[in-house]
């Protein structure tokens, strides 16, 4: 029994061994992408002529280095979001009331009625038909 478990204890001390070094080149890696991404050079650039524009003198250029973006470790294209845009008000969403189709018409879209008639929907009967049956009773008309 003594002697199964000497080499099951030398591997699990080596995959104990193995997996603080992978610890230890994880973190090795962040910092090295930290400072591979902090863009330090162009963040001093911009303070430095912010700081020649204005009166006011800044003591430090010391400021925070952001985290790491670990998605750009996979490689890829870099594409720009445009965020949501603003609710657009009530006037904006819903036209404005007129009292006839004539006159929304006229409003909307420029158009000018020559005529308006108005109808009336019996019981039973759907617009469908009534349109149907308005556009027969003209097109006879104008024949």
């Amino acid at each position: 029994m003594l002697q199964i478990m000497v080499p099951f204890l030398q591997i699990l001390q080596t995959a104990i061994f193995l997996l603080r070094l992978s610890y230890l080149i994880v973190l090795l890696s962040l910092t090295t992408a930290n400072l591979a991404y902090a863009d330090a050079d162009q963040v001093k650039n911009a303070i430095s002529d912010k700081q020649s524009a204005s009166n006011i003198k800044l003591i430090s250029t010391l400021l925070p280095i952001p985290k790491p973006d670990l998605i750009l470790f996979l490689g890829g294209d870099t594409v720009s979001m445009e965020g949501p845009r603003a609710r657009p008000s009530i006037e904006e969403a819903l036209p404005i009331s007129t009292s006839t189709v004539a006159e929304l018409l006229a409003l909307e879209e420029d158009v000018n009625v020559k005529r308006e008639i108005s109808l009336t929907l019996n019981k039973n009967e759907t617009l469908a038909d009534l349109l149907k049956e308005q556009i027969s009773r003209h097109l006879s008309y104008i024949r």
